[in-house]
Formats: structure tokens, C-alpha cells, sequence
């Protein structure tokens, strides 16, 4: 597309170095002149994560307010929801609602003290405001994007074992 003159455009938070690495490379190679143009400004955000491995399943959990709560499925996320159920204001959130009462919740979580139980479809697009992560372990590229849900700088995590790797590859999850 560069070749022909086209432009692209990469977007992400979590651009990792090898595919700038690449970028950079490629650009290089199409330059005839061996001038470029390529901007990858490098946001200026600090966020540290202070990380709590927990050897249990993640339906031992607490449900604390504040805390949004990363299950690796639906099944889990509805157990978990079905145990937090009552102890404080609980949402869930899945891919199979439906987008009226997906956007219910996502408009619901102004509340502060609400927990929140959520898959994947809450790890993209939307930055929350609660206090505390707790997830099942899963790859670090999705780890990297639950804790990065959090609007705060400093955050406290949680990672909790998890029987099988579903719907992720063992061996992924396992590195």
C-alpha cells in the first residue's frame, strides 16, 4: 500500500516494539531515497501495576467494591456473578447480551462502589474508573489490556488460577 502511495495508519495502545521494529525496516526498504517519513510518538503514560498471583480458582474471589472482576468465559463470569450476586451492587458484562443491555451496564458503571464481572468484550475501547483488578490469568497481551482499563496510574491486580486455558491456547497462556 506504502509501495503505491497509500497510507496507513496504525492504532494501538500496546504497538510492541518488534512491529515498530518492522515498520521502521519496511519503510526503510520502500525509500528510495532513503528518507522516510514515520511518526510513532511514544505517549507519555506511566501506569504501575502491582501484582498479586493468587493460587485459586477465580470464583473464590472476593467481590469488592470497586473491583472489576476478568473471567476468561461466560460460564465463569455467570458463576461468579451468580455468587457475588446481593453482596454489593454486581454487573456483567458478555458478548452474548445484547447491545441494549451491554450499553446498559457500560452506562451503569459511573457508580464507583459497583463490581463488575466481565469477559473479553470488556478488555478494548473503554477505560473504567475502579480501584482494583482481579483476573484469571490469561495471555499477557490481554493481561496488559485488563489492566490498562483502569484509569488510574497506580493499580492493584490480582491474578487468579484457572483450571484450563480456555478459550486460549495452553501454551500461550503458560509463557
Amino acid at each position: 500500500i506504502v509501495a503505491a502511495g497509500g497510507i496507513v495508519l496504525f492504532s494501538s495502545a500496546t504497538l510492541p516494539d518488534s512491529v515498530i521494529n518492522l515498520i521502521k525496516y519496511e519503510c526503510e526498504l520502500l525509500s528510495l531515497d532513503g528518507d522516510y517519513i514515520i511518526d510513532l510518538p511514544v505517549p507519555n503514560v506511566k501506569k504501575e501495576v502491582e501484582i498479586k498471583y493468587v493460587n485459586k480458582p477465580i470464583e473464590e474471589a472476593e467481590c469488592e467494591k470497586g473491583s472489576i472482576i476478568f473471567v476468561n468465559t461466560i460460564d465463569r463470569a455467570r458463576r461468579v456473578y451468580e455468587r457475588c450476586n446481593g453482596k454489593s451492587d454486581v454487573k456483567i458484562l458478555h458478548s452474548l447480551m445484547r447491545k441494549k443491555d451491554r450499553d446498559s451496564v457500560v452506562g451503569s458503571l459511573l457508580n464507583t462502589s459497583t463490581v463488575l464481572i466481565a469477559t473479553q468484550a470488556a478488555e478494548v475501547g473503554i477505560d473504567y474508573d475502579f480501584e482494583k483488578v482481579i483476573t484469571e490469568v490469561a495471555p499477557i497481551d490481554s493481561l496488559i489490556q485488563r489492566f490498562g482499563r483502569v484509569r488510574k496510574s497506580e493499580i492493584e491486580a490480582e491474578v487468579y488460577e484457572i483450571e484450563n486455558s480456555l478459550p486460549y491456547d495452553d501454551d500461550v497462556v503458560n509463557r
